[in-house]
């Protein structure tokens, strides 16, 4: 037996206690033969990626951990992501017309980065800068002025930070 597979072993009986799982039970959850996986926890083999996987995703683990890398065991939850569509030039030469931004909701802003934002019903993209005042939406355009929103005007129901850019994919 070598290390990989050896860690492989260890990890999959770890995670079989975690979940309070036996391994008929993984069996019937993944569709893997109860000698396979047999042969994974003796650590005399290593599953397949499209068996790795299963594994995974039955025991709600991350495929690295799995296989032995120094990763949480536990597997990141997916983001949700919505897309953007930029309409205007306001923030050339970073962002041009039609090019497509994914953004996810956020809980703490971060001055010097991108963001989604609606203003009185309007989308915008715009680099926001926070100081004592409030917020300075920014655009990389200079042909655009900054919009300043005091810090009373961001308890209005009209100003809403949408996202944090997180993606841009342009057709070339």
């Amino acid at each position: 037996m070598n290390d990989i597979n050896e860690n492989f072993s260890i990890r999959l009986k770890k995670a079989l206690k975690f979940r309070k799982m036996k391994a008929a039970e993984l069996s019937n959850k993944t569709n893997i033969n109860k000698a396979n996986i047999s042969t994974y926890l003796s650590g005399k083999y290593i599953p397949k990626p499209k068996f790795l996987y299963l594994l995974a995703e039955a025991l709600q683990v991350d495929e690295k951990w799995l296989l032995g890398y120094s990763t949480s065991m536990q597997k990141k939850e997916k983001e949700d992501y919505f897309e953007f569509i930029v309409d205007n030039d306001s923030m050339n030469p970073l962002y041009i017309i039609n090019d497509k931004i994914f953004y996810n909701k956020i809980n703490d802003l971060i001055s010097g980065k991108d963001y989604i934002i609606e203003i009185n019903d309007n989308v915008i993209l715009r680099r926001l800068y926070i100081d004592e005042q409030g917020l300075i939406l920014h655009s990389l355009n200079s042909k655009y002025e900054p919009i300043h929103l005091a810090n009373n005007q961001l308890k209005n129901n009209d100003i809403k930070i949408l996202g944090i850019v997180k993606e841009l994919r342009r057709i070339l």
